[in-house]
């Protein structure tokens, strides 16, 4: 379930939508992908998760699944 909810969250900041984006996918592929929206994923993703996810981290992420595995396992520090 977190693997989409965290998809969903990566589409709307890219302002892409819905079910556009799968987990295997290069962030690097989309021009949208800059400093202010890793910032925005940021943002959305402690909002809506109540999770911090660090910036270096988030910046440094190559696919989706790694910001997936990334709030993953900020939830998992949260039990």
């Amino acid at each position: 379930m977190t693997e989409q909810l965290v998809i969903n969250a990566l589409c709307e900041v890219l302002e892409l939508p819905e079910g556009s984006l799968q987990a295997d996918q290069l962030l690097n592929q989309y021009p949208g992908w800059d400093s202010m929206a890793k910032l925005g994923f940021i943002a959305v993703i402690e909002n809506r998760f109540k999770v911090v996810v660090d910036g270096t981290r988030v910046g440094s992420a190559e696919t989706v699944r790694d910001l997936i595995r990334l709030v993953s396992s900020g939830l998992e520090k949260l039990r």
